[in-house]
């Protein structure tokens, strides 16, 4: 199941700041990408209805996956109260901390599931 995969945001530098995403499956613990802000997994399941928490595997029919990365260092020259909306209607920010960000999503669907 999905449940054993865990993913978390960590402050790699000591500022104070999240900014890593490392993924744990039980065996390795591993950085998937660095100056990140959110992440969102949604999933379109079997039944037709739609989960940012899957049960199991074999539910999941399609995922909307959403990334929200920032500049490594802020601007103090740069101001703004962008939000941003994920697949599933999350809002996220503004956050207005002289940092710079980019909105990335895929969907991918899965024929063999």
């Amino acid at each position: 199941t999905l449940s054993t995969l865990a993913y978390a945001f960590l402050d790699s530098d000591g500022d104070g700041t999240k900014d890593v995403l490392r993924r744990n499956d039980g065996t390795t613990n591993e950085i998937v990408a660095e100056q990140i802000d959110r992440v969102e997994f949604y999933y379109t399941l079997g039944s037709g209805g739609q989960s940012t928490a899957p049960l199991t595997l074999t539910d999941i029919q399609a995922v909307d996956i959403t990334v929200l990365a920032r500049t490594h260092r802020s601007d103090r020259d740069f101001s703004t109260t962008t939000t941003y909306t994920t697949p599933s209607g999350v809002t996220w920010g503004p956050f207005n901390d002289g940092m710079r960000r980019r909105l990335g999503e895929r969907f991918i669907l899965f024929r063999n599931l």
